[in-house]
């Protein structure tokens, strides 16, 4: 009975040491919606970091993005103005377990894979202009001096 206890203790111990928490509670991805009003808008994930590799999808969707890092979302559909929104990155509360539980090497993974942090917002909505609208708004070549 002691000894069963003992290799339970032990396999926690080791599985706790060799994962960050935040690892284990979300993993390196977020997942991020966006969509758009119209549908069908071509969306381009650009990390800010030089690690990452540009993501693209169609609204409506949901991508899986690396936590590690930061992204300029692009949306774009013909006949309607480009907008752009930013996807930042923060400490995850998750990552904070390394600490309490005591375990560097959990801070060093967590630090390594982007487990670490969160990516804000997880949804994005965008009602795209129609492009003659926005160079009437913007152009207005009628205008009396």
């Amino acid at each position: 009975m002691f000894r069963n206890y003992l290799k339970l203790v032990s396999l926690i111990t080791c599985l706790i040491f060799s994962t960050g928490c935040a690892s284990i509670v979300h993993g390196p991805k977020q997942d991020v919606a966006v969509s758009s009003n119209p549908d069908g808008a071509k969306v381009y994930f650009k990390p800010k970091s030089s690690s990452g590799e540009e993501v693209v999808s169609t609204t409506p969707a949901t991508v899986s993005l690396k936590r590690k890092s930061a992204y300029d979302v692009t949306f774009e559909k013909n006949g309607y103005t480009p907008q752009t929104r930013q996807i930042t990155k923060t400490m995850d509360g998750w990552f904070l377990g390394n600490i309490i539980l005591g375990g560097l090497i959990g801070v060093i993974i967590d630090a390594c894979t982007g487990a670490a942090n969160k990516l804000e917002p997880s949804n994005i909505h965008i009602d795209l202009q129609r492009l003659e609208a926005y160079l009437k708004q913007n152009f207005n070549h009628n205008r009396v001096s």
